[in-house]
């Protein structure tokens, strides 16, 4: 059984507090082995505390995570050695009550298979390392081209899991939730076609954005509605470049095995070939990804 540490920041009512652990409970409970020895619960008030604790711990430990997880629900690290989930309760409360849940489940998935310091470390996979010399100024956004990679795999990986414990319904909302493509995103896409260093980055948080979906591009029930999603998703990727990040999403993804950092190996050896080689299809010369 999981022992639940929790740590409060704010005002955080008793129904709030026993409703997230609740959840937490019942999905370690159902993990069954695979579930943490302990883990530390934070639950914060608001976002702006939530955030300050995150860059306070990072700054403190050296952590490199780009500011990513400043928007998200819920988050998990292991950066002291053990397993830390951390619950925004104002973004939270913002959210239909399924798609909180499914992000507390997320998490727990996390705390599951990467509760350890060792996930949460960014050596280059061997591909980026090679593209740094093979592609001109990729070196300037590779290393987080490495942590968008990492985390893609993460989040499939506890997808993958929470499906197989029959965690589909919750999983297939908050998967589409976070793979709708926002004004942003559109903004974002569109100021790329500045640099090739900016649509590889681009590329590598659209991974990231849709990389819970896999699961369910084979799945019975939502097959046709995740293949949407998916279409969706990829109206915020520049033309030449859909069919490609699309195929890796229905093909590589699926085949990625039970070994986090080889998957994420293979990941980033995709991620050069098909795509970097794409936008830096003629070296230096003329044409862009347009």
């Amino acid at each position: 059984m999981t022992h639940i540490h929790v740590v409060e920041s704010g005002s955080v009512s008793d129904g709030e507090r026993e409703s997230i652990v609740r959840v937490l409970d019942e999905c370690y409970r159902r993990m069954g082995s695979l579930s943490p020895s302990m883990v530390e619960l934070n639950i914060y008030e608001s976002s702006f505390a939530m955030d300050a604790s995150l860059s306070r711990e990072k700054a403190a430990l050296g952590v490199e995570t780009g500011g990513v997880d400043s928007t998200f629900l819920a988050v998990h690290e292991a950066w002291r050695g053990y397993p830390r989930i951390s619950v925004c309760l104002e973004r939270m409360m913002a959210e239909p009550r399924t798609i909180a849940e499914a992000a507390v489940r997320h998490e727990a998935g996390h705390s599951a298979i990467h509760g350890s310091p060792e996930f949460y470390v960014l050596p280059l996979p061997t591909a980026l390392l090679e593209a740094n010399d093979v592609f001109p100024r990729f070196s300037g956004v590779s290393r987080m081209s490495s942590y968008l990679i990492f985390t893609s795999v993460k989040d499939y990986e506890v997808t993958r899991l929470l499906c197989a414990l029959g965690y589909i319904k919750d999983q297939a909302v908050f998967a589409r939730r976070f793979a709708k493509p926002s004004e942003e995103d559109f903004l974002a896409a569109h100021l790329a076609r500045r640099s090739r260093e900016a649509t590889a980055l681009l590329c590598a948080s659209w991974l990231k954005n849709v990389a819970c979906l896999p699961p369910f591009l084979g799945d019975p029930e939502y097959s046709v509605r995740a293949a949407r999603w998916l279409g969706e998703a990829s109206r915020a990727l520049p033309m030449p470049l859909r069919p490609k990040l699309t195929h890796i999403v229905k093909n590589d993804f699926p085949l990625l095995g039970g070994d986090t950092f080889q998957n994420i190996q293979s990941l980033a050896q995709v991620f050069k070939q098909e795509i970097l080689s794409e936008i830096w299809v003629d070296g230096e010369g003329k044409r862009g990804v347009r």
